[in-house]
């Protein structure tokens, strides 16, 4: 299994040797991290324990797409890391970087570009920073680094199912305006986004799965009275998929759909726009980790719809609080986790 490490000014590379040290997770899968050696290996000191230091050894590895040393560590405590050198840059925590950003966009291509040759069997990975990305080069051809992995696999449509436990959410639309979010609602985008999440379903084992549609507007509109796009364009939708054999039902009202997921109504939920979807999973994420006495954001992130298996942490970079040693890895874990769990049933 393949781990990025992500923007080396984030938390990504604190939360991913973080979660190689959470017991039994070294056990359940043979990893190998796509990083700066030298720079991992610093920020495994700065941020373990000396008893967690000892738990495993990163082994560098100089990166070359036909390298075939993988197969041959037999020690799970030794992590072959595939190097790609920072050079003389400069870390600052917390700080934009064009170097940064043109180096987690390369992690994600280069372990995509082996998972597509099927030498990975799913990749994790760590989080980046858009606007890094952007001024790194990235920006010019990709929005962000899920659609770099869909533009280098020929991925036709893709999407993401946020995953906790049984509380589960997928998007129409995601990352643009709320002024432009109703014009970007078309019947087509809804039965995609419909189909992907029952694709996601399968992925997890969840056979004829129960699917809730959001509305946009309040109360999904009322009849008309605060909007016409449940009428015109989610319900035709709905009924189109509901007429192609898959159990769906909506528009229901975006203020109880999210309570009748939670309570196991529905296996999961379709959001209209990114707010909409990740409010509620990411209190559903608090209010978990609230009971442990701990607030922090757990759950993960499954891209469906790509040739391969990539999961990710349910969070961005974390700017301001990198470098702290603050960061919690649990999100990480949980994807880690995922993507065992996928890879096996596959």
């Amino acid at each position: 299994m393949g781990l990025t490490m992500g923007d080396p000014a984030g938390i990504g590379p604190e939360i991913l040797l973080k979660a190689l040290t959470r017991p039994g997770i070294l056990k359940a899968a043979r990893f190998v991290i796509f990083g700066s050696f030298s720079y991992l290996e610093k920020q495994k000191y700065r941020f373990l324990s000396r008893q967690q230091q000892q738990q495993y050894r990163l082994i560098q590895i100089p990166y070359s797409r036909n390298n075939l040393i993988l197969s041959s560590f037999g020690d799970a405590n030794e992590i072959p890391v595939l190097d790609f050198p920072l050079g003389q840059s400069f870390i600052r925590m917390g700080a934009v970087n064009s170097a940064h950003g043109h180096l987690s966009g390369q992690l994600i291509k280069e372990a995509t570009l082996l998972a597509l040759k099927q030498r990975l069997d799913a990749v994790v990975t760590g989080p980046i920073n858009k606007v890094s990305f952007y001024q790194g080069g990235w920006g010019k051809l990709y929005q962000g680094h899920t659609e770099m992995m869909a533009d280098l696999s020929k991925a036709k449509s893709v999407t993401h199912m946020l995953v906790k436990d049984w509380f589960r959410v997928v998007h129409v639309t995601s990352h643009i305006p709320l002024k432009s979010v109703s014009r970007k609602i078309k019947i087509k985008n809804v039965i995609q986004t419909i189909k992907l999440a029952k694709c996601g379903m399968d992925l997890l084992g969840i056979k004829n799965p129960r699917i809730a549609v959001s509305g946009l507007n309040p109360h999904a509109g009322d009849e008309g009275l605060f909007g016409r796009e449940e009428k015109n364009i989610i319900l035709p939708a709905v009924q189109y998929c509901r007429g192609k054999g898959i159990h769906v039902e909506g528009p229901l009202s975006p203020d109880i759909i999210w309570p009748r997921c939670f309570g196991g109504e529905y296996d999961v939920g379709v959001a209209m726009y990114h707010d909409q979807g990740q409010i509620p999973f990411k209190l559903l994420s608090f209010l978990f980790s609230a009971q442990k006495k701990v607030v922090t954001v757990s759950g993960a992130l499954l891209t469906i719809g790509l040739p391969f298996l990539r999961v990710s942490p349910c969070h961005g970079s974390a700017f301001d609080i990198a470098g702290k040693g603050i960061a919690s890895e649990q999100s990480f874990l949980d994807a880690v986790q995922l993507a065992i769990q996928l890879a096996r049933t596959r």
